[in-house]
């Protein structure tokens, strides 16, 4: 499993950098908030896309080989972006938007891949959902303070991350080789036609099974209440006075790394099922109210906000995955985790836009906080209509 977290951590930060540093990129492009909440959008239906294919996909031969071919593709899509840009060829917005389609729609497979790795090591799925979780999106916590030191020391920082997305693949690439080159043939050409449509129809319909439809239902609406968090960073890194926009967008993403790490170990241990989810409900609460009750200008209170929202986030995150699939058949974790990704990434991707052109107006925070705390009141009741079923004493 300790070298599953290095192989998912490595396979991640590479990706991270390099998202981390397209929001300020674009941003200096001159790009408006309705802009690169779009930009968001393809990217969140890109990594749908390929998660969708990665689902019965995983399920059958061997994910290892599969990683392998995803690890050189990925390379291959950073060198491509890494040339363009060293030559200057001044690439157009839409030039770039078809970059980003494919370089996620890989992350998409490469993630419901991963998973299928970790499940297969692990004695618990929802355990083995949460150290994937840590080591892909904790990835930040590396990924966010590598885009903070890196103005500082490159010149252009955008074409390092570019260059480190590339070299992890590349060190991934020869990890793989080494690991499956003892093992039989097999079909990677298994992606047909009927199977996209199964994985399209699974990643619909696996969240709404009898046995974790309840838990489906309370993750969709958590994703709802933490969307945009991505564009809420760069509206706070642009009004924010401390310092530079690109050194408070690390900050925030390394922060919300960091509260990944912090918030998964805090679920795998706790002693009482439902309390991560009160928890994580309340912080994202909390955030709201400071949002609504706080003048735009005032830089430490919003940095407030976001840390209760990162944090929150991160409780429910790794609570939901872990109460689904727990209830979920092990022969049907790859189709599991399409169908979540299935809707984490249009939940995510529509909430990019609408925060974003939500936040462009003038009483924005205002009309995301007030949303925010209405959601966080029905998770919380779902919540507590959970905890009275099970007819157990409080929080245990």
């Amino acid at each position: 499993m300790h070298r599953l977290f290095v192989f998912g951590l490595l396979s991640s930060v590479g990706q991270a950098c390099l998202w981390l540093s397209l929001g300020p990129y674009l941003e200096s492009a001159n790009y408006d908030l309705g802009q690169i909440g779009s930009i968001g959008l393809v990217r969140q239906f890109a990594f749908l896309g390929g998660a969708i294919v990665a689902g019965p996909w995983a399920d059958s031969g061997f994910p290892e080989k599969k990683c392998l071919l995803l690890e050189i593709l990925q390379g291959i899509a950073a060198l491509l972006l890494f040339l363009a840009i060293a030559f200057n060829l001044n690439l157009p917005p839409s030039i770039t938007e078809v970059w980003v389609a494919a370089r996620f729609f890989l992350g998409g497979l490469a993630f419901v891949m991963g998973f299928k790795l970790f499940s297969k090591a692990s004695a618990s799925i929802g355990s083995s959902a949460i150290v994937h979780l840590i080591s892909t999106q904790g990835a930040m916590l590396f990924g966010a303070s590598i885009s903070l030191i890196a103005p500082f020391v490159f010149k252009n920082s955008f074409l390092f991350n570019i260059f480190l997305d590339m070299s992890t693949s590349a060190i991934l690439s020869v990890y793989l080789w080494r690991l499956t080159r003892h093992q039989s043939v097999d079909n990677l050409s298994t992606i047909k036609i009927e199977k996209i449509s199964f994985g399209f129809v699974s990643s619909i319909s696996s969240i709404w099974a009898k046995e974790v439809r309840f838990w489906g239902a309370l993750q969709i609406l958590s994703l709802t209440m933490i969307s945009g968090f991505l564009i809420s960073s760069i509206h706070f890194s642009t009004i924010q006075s401390l310092v530079s926009h690109q050194t408070a967008f690390s900050l925030i993403n390394l922060f919300y790394g960091a509260g990944i790490w912090i918030t998964g170990i805090g679920v795998h241990r706790s002693k009482s099922k439902l309390m991560p989810g009160f928890v994580g409900t309340l912080l994202v609460g909390a955030s709201s109210v400071i949002g609504f009750m706080t003048d735009s200008s005032n830089s430490f209170l919003n940095a407030a906000s976001l840390l209760s929202f990162a944090f929150g986030a991160g409780f429910m995150l790794h609570f939901t995955n872990k109460q689904i699939l727990d209830r979920t058949h092990a022969q049907n974790t790859g189709r599991m985790r399409s169908s979540m990704l299935f809707y984490l990434s249009i939940i995510f991707g529509i909430g990019e836009k609408l925060v974003g052109e939500t936040l462009s107006n003038s009483n924005g925070v205002t009309s995301v906080s007030v949303v925010r705390l209405g959601i966080g009141t029905i998770v919380l009741v779902m919540l507590l209509f959970s905890q009275f079923r099970a007819q157990k004493p409080f929080f245990n």
